[in-house]
């Protein structure tokens, strides 16, 4: 790893924070895989974890959501810790979406999305599950798919319908945290930013809304806040004209980079080359 030349991050307190990280790491075996990571987030930002591959930020995602077994430190959801939260409540007010959502039962799409809604029953769906489930196929243009069978369905289909089944798990919430990891894979240009244009909705309604991104451009257009990863720290953090930047581009991601920034727009694009 090259040393760091890049400007000092600008954290957020702690304190005004909804979803912290304090010291945590993680390691298999001898490879350090976070290192000391202290992070937080705001209700009403979407947050944006940036980085190459293997820096971490897929990691400190599921570090978040208590999905590693062996961290150290701590993860605070509001003054809760993570450790001392049921799963039951959690499941209530949280959603995650992962890269990779296997399902190995031949269910229905609708079935899916209503999975989503489980922790807010006990037997049987109630009418308003049912319409909350109807209402976020239509949102989500997937109507017409409602009764295939969810293995049959493309890459970018199953990645639809997952971001349903997250939705209806938090719909009705005031309060929710939701965690997406690499939300736009497998979409085309559309779904990407219908995606994250829901995903800036439930921030502006006062969620917790976090996301590993790969697509730098994307993370400007719709992120409040960026967390730039590398070797398993953070390098970088702040809004996003302070974090993306051509240092950026050559000190963690080895390229070098343009950012262009058009008046009719209000978020750069990223124009990248190999640093010759």
């Amino acid at each position: 790893m090259r040393e760091n030349h890049l400007s000092p991050f600008t954290p957020q307190n702690p304190h005004q924070s909804e979803l912290t990280a304090t010291n945590v790491s993680y390691s298999v075996g001898e490879k350090q895989i976070l290192d000391d990571v202290s992070v937080g987030f705001r209700a009403g930002q979407v947050a944006m974890i940036i980085g190459p591959n293997g820096s971490g930020k897929t990691t400190l995602l599921k570090a978040l959501t208590g999905e590693l077994a062996k961290t150290t430190g701590e993860v605070h959801y509001g003054s809760e810790r993570l450790t001392r939260a049921t799963a039951k409540n959690l499941a209530r007010v949280r959603a995650v979406v992962s890269q990779q959502s296997e399902i190995a039962f031949p269910l229905t799409v609708e079935e899916v999305v209503m999975m989503g809604r489980y922790p807010h029953f006990a037997t049987t769906p109630t009418a308003k599950d049912k319409r909350i489930c109807t209402d976020i196929l239509e949102r989500m243009d997937l109507s017409a798919f409602a009764n295939r069978n969810y293995l049959t369905l493309s890459g970018g289909e199953r990645q639809r319908v997952q971001f349903s089944r997250a939705l209806a798990q938090i719909s009705g919430i005031e309060k929710t945290y939701l965690l997406l990891d690499e939300p736009t894979s497998y979409l085309d240009l559309k779904y990407q930013h219908e995606f994250l244009s829901i995903a800036r909705e439930r921030a502006n309604a006062g969620s917790v809304v976090i996301a590993v991104m790969h697509d730098l451009t994307l993370a400007a257009q719709y992120g409040d806040y960026c967390v730039a990863m590398n070797g398993g720290k953070i390098v970088a953090e702040g809004v996003p004209s302070f974090v993306l930047t051509s240092t950026l581009l050559r000190e963690v991601y080895e390229v070098q980079g343009v950012m262009l920034n058009q008046t009719e727009l209000k978020y750069p694009i990223f124009v990248t080359s190999p640093i010759r």
